[in-house]
């Protein structure tokens, strides 16, 4: 909680840094998804289901993200995706953005 009020002060101020790297955005996903399907079994929820759907072209493998940021999101997204699936399948897609040609979209469906 205070590292989130902090980023929030330094986006106000104006000196908040992402560190972008190059990023193969199919594997930090899929780590995402394993450590919350660990989360899943220690918690005996083997009821839910999580999956990924990369629908990225071969020669989209690595984008330039700041993968802390990236990897904080995606789990808070799984995590409270999880929360509010007792049974079922969550589906994580991962495509070329029709609304933002050049940028990728991840979303969570869940089923």
């Amino acid at each position: 909680m205070t590292n989130v009020i902090l980023d929030v002060s330094r986006i106000e101020s104006n000196t908040f840094k992402l560190q972008k790297d190059k990023v193969d955005l199919k594997q930090l996903v899929t780590e995402s998804i394993e450590d919350t399907i660990l989360k899943l079994q220690e918690g005996k929820r083997a009821s839910v289901n999580i999956v990924l759907d990369s629908k990225l072209p071969k020669e989209v493998r690595e984008i330039s993200i700041d993968r802390g940021r990236i990897n904080q999101v995606m789990l808070n997204v799984l995590d409270n995706a999880v929360n509010f699936t007792d049974r079922g399948k969550i589906t994580v897609v991962i495509e070329q953005s029709e609304r933002a040609p050049g940028s990728v979209e991840v979303r969570e469906v869940d089923e």
